[in-house]
Order: C-alpha cells, then sequence, then structure tokens
C-alpha cells in the first residue's frame, strides 16, 4: 500500500499523535509551523491532504490558507482547516478557497473517523495491549532479535535496533506472560517500518507485522492476553 502523505501546519502535536497511533499503518505526517515552511514541503513531498490548524501564534490562518490555493503547483491539494469556530471564520476561510473546515474541538473519534472516510485504505487497528517479550525473527536471509512493544489479534510491533527486514514475510516467535506461558509461532507480514532516517511513528525504531498464518488457538490467546490486560489497568 502506498504511503498516505499529509502535512501539518500546526504548533501542537495531538492529531498527529492520534493518527499515528491508530491505524495498523500510519501516515505519514509531515509537520510544519509556518507557511513559508510549509510551502517547501508541499512542494517536495506532494500530500494528499494538507491540514491547518487555524491556532498559530503570529499567524495569518486566512492568508495561509489563501496561498496555498493560489499557488500553481499546489491549488488541486485538498486543504482542511482546524478552527476554534469564531463567528464568521467559516466565512472567510471558504472565500480563501479551504475545501472542509472542522473544529479543533472535535474529539479523537471524529477526528479518526474523518481521517479514514477520506483515507479509506487507512486500517483502524484491532484492539491492542502494551507487551513486552524478546521475539525472534527469521526472514530467508537472516535470524535477528527485538522486543515486542504491543500486540493485536492481527499483529504486533517489534522494536529492534537490529538491522530490520525489508518489507516482505517473517517468522516469529515469542511468548505470552499467560498462565500457560503460550508459545506463538506464526509468519507474518512487515507492513510498515519505523527508522531513525524515516520515522513514520513516534515508537522506536522497528517495524509492524500483520500476521498472515496463525493458529486459532494462538490468536485466541493473544485475545484473551490483550482482554486480560485491558482488564487489569481498569482496576
Amino acid at each position: 500500500m502506498d504511503d498516505v502523505k499529509i502535512l501539518l501546519l500546526s504548533d501542537e502535536d495531538r492529531f498527529s499523535q492520534l493518527a499515528t497511533r491508530a491505524f495498523e499503518i500510519p501516515p505519514r505526517i509531515f509537520h510544519a509551523n509556518n507557511l513559508e515552511s510549509a510551502l517547501l514541503t508541499a512542494r517536495c513531498e506532494r500530500p494528499e491532504l494538507i491540514m491547518l490548524a487555524a491556532n498559530l501564534s503570529s499567524q495569518d490562518a486566512v492568508g495561509d490558507c489563501a496561498a496555498f490555493k493560489q499557488d500553481d503547483e499546489l491549488r488541486n491539494i485538498p486543504v482542511v482547516v482546524l478552527a476554534s469556530g469564531n463567528d464568521g471564520d467559516e466565512e472567510l476561510f471558504r472565500k480563501a478557497g479551504c475545501d472542509e473546515y472542522l473544529l479543533m474541538s472535535m474529539d479523537s473519534h471524529e477526528f479518526l473517523s474523518y481521517l479514514h472516510q477520506y483515507f479509506p485504505r487507512l486500517e483502524l487497528q484491532e484492539e491492542r495491549a502494551p507487551y513486552y517479550s524478546k521475539v525472534t525473527i527469521r526472514d530467508d536471509d537472516d535470524v535477528f532479535y527485538g522486543m515486542t512493544g504491543d500486540i493485536s489479534g492481527g499483529g504486533l510491533f517489534v522494536a529492534t535496533f537490529d538491522t530490520m527486514p525489508a518489507q516482505g514475510e517473517v517468522q516469529l516467535s515469542f511468548t505470552l506472560p499467560d498462565d500457560k506461558t503460550t508459545l506463538v509461532e506464526t509468519r507474518g507480514r512487515v507492513v510498515w517500518l519505523n527508522s531513525k532516517n524515516r520515522p513514520v511513528s513516534p515508537l522506536p525504531e522497528g517495524f509492524g507485522v500483520e500476521f498472515t498464518s496463525i493458529s486459532r488457538d494462538e490468536y485466541l490467546a493473544i485475545k484473551e492476553f490483550i482482554a486480560a490486560s485491558r482488564k487489569k489497568s481498569q482496576t
């Protein structure tokens, strides 16, 4: 799947943190805190969506919106304004060319639902639980090791400073810290990489894996572990 690219012109990180944690394959979010930087990034990276937060200090947000829409190279990229909802603001931004006007106060569910509707290829994660254990990874050429970071019934994140596998199939072996110390041995597909040179998430260096071959017993054991972890966190 091709990367989803979003340019965020804002001085806060709440929305990008939500996006990188909520989707199985996080969108690539490029940050800018002024118009000059945002225009340069947009020309270089060609994002599919520009999100402009109208709360930047010393910012003419309406003028910034207009600048994108008056640029011959960038005018066709949709601009979504995140605003406080002051009287008359929406009319000003619509006149400047914004394609969508959203309220900054919207909750996490509303924001993620909007992104999911706009980018149907972004898949929301299954319920996950923090999980830290050594994991052995084998691909066609090598064996290396890492630490799990979190897990769902559909996959897990592996943190590693070792050589990361290319995006393809790997074999995984790890244990669940349940009453039976369940050994999970499965195959998975590397669906995204998080490297120092190309970070796509605030998580450590590592990669996300989607399980491609997992037994019913192993799947149920993972779901039971997640349910137990959630119950424990609520007590």
